[in-house]
């Protein structure tokens, strides 16, 4: 399952998902995946980030805003400075709820 959503960059939208979604089939010996591809879910592909978080925190389910991963950096906190954490702010602004993600700047 991937988190993929309308502003997310050019590697993550529908015809990207398509070509990988292809390759992992040329790629994948039948026999060792017991005749079951893997397929990729992108559930959130037509919606914009700040409606995702509206969402969750509408239905209860904000605890997966604070497990999510924004970064482009593996750190242990979020940077906050990375195109990917100012697009996690500024969703969160968008939509009006509190961002619970810890930033190191």
């Amino acid at each position: 399952m991937l988190g993929f959503n309308r502003d997310d960059g050019h590697d993550a939208k529908k015809d990207f998902v398509h070509v990988m979604e292809k390759a992992i089939e040329l790629g994948t010996y039948k026999e060792y995946a017991m005749h079951k591809l893997i397929e990729l879910y992108t559930p959130f592909i037509d919606e914009h980030k700040s409606s995702i978080i509206r969402y969750a925190s509408e239905n209860k389910i904000d605890w997966v805003l604070k497990n999510s991963w924004s970064c482009y950096f593996s750190e242990d906190v979020h940077c906050g400075k990375c195109n990917g954490c100012v697009s996690r702010k500024e969703a969160f602004r968008i939509a009006g709820v509190p961002d619970p993600t810890e930033y190191k700047y």
